[in-house]
């Protein structure tokens, strides 16, 4: 029979909340030829943490923000998240809030597209989480942290418990993105994101045919 000591370190272990998300800001500076880019300066101060990068997964993350590279998503809508890597969540959660937020009574509710990311060098890219394993265990919890801990950082996210509860209840991403694979293919994918939108809208979730179109489309633009 499991302990209250064991319960408690399962219950831990199966949780996921907004402190596992670390909130990646773009810094948009001046390079030497008076020219504008993004940087993320946020990256140093998770060294030595359960948010650390490694070097493949801080290239992905600076090409996400490089106004040169052109990802496909707009910058100021990008919301980019590190997910803590002992909680099976992925390595990134992105959230475009370039949808606009839907009302509900008193309440703001967000139609946002988020993007559950596993980077995998070398890997051919992967729709619905597939060969991720366990480190997607937890993508659901994630994604729901991440859309609260945006809501609330853009201040649409209510004060009072009870409408906390209501948002929660009817607060709800318009598309959840399951990605898996080298960071080049997910680079390729959102250049390509908004084409992929419309087809996923008119053939729907099938990881397979998905796929089949983000490779019809990768031909094209190589």
């Amino acid at each position: 029979m499991a302990t209250i000591r064991e319960k408690k370190r399962r219950e831990e272990a199966e949780s996921f909340n907004e402190e596992h998300l670390a909130l990646l800001k773009p810094l948009k500076i001046l390079d030497r030829g008076r020219q504008e880019r993004f940087i993320l300066p946020d990256i140093k101060d998770l060294e030595g943490t359960p948010f650390a990068l490694c070097t493949d997964e801080i290239n992905f993350a600076l090409s996400m923000v490089d106004t040169r590279v052109g990802a496909g998503l707009r910058k100021h809508n990008l919301w980019l998240y590190r997910t803590h890597q002992q909680k099976f969540a992925g390595d990134f959660i992105l959230v475009d809030v370039s949808s606009p937020l839907r009302s509900m009574g008193e309440l703001m509710l967000p139609t946002w597209d988020v993007f559950v990311l596993d980077l995998k060098m070398g890997g051919r890219l992967k729709f619905g989480g597939k060969g991720a394993g366990n480190q997607l265990k937890h993508w659901s919890r994630a994604v729901r942290a991440a859309v609260r801990a945006t809501a609330r950082e853009r201040q649409v996210y209510p004060e009072t418990p009870g409408a906390q509860r209501r948002w929660q209840r009817h607060a709800s991403p318009r598309t959840v993105w399951r990605l898996v694979g080298d960071r080049r293919e997910l680079l390729t994918f959102f250049r390509n994101l908004r084409l992929l939108r419309r087809q996923r809208h008119r053939i729907g979730d099938d990881p397979e045919q998905l796929k089949a179109c983000f490779r019809r489309l990768q031909a094209c633009t190589s």
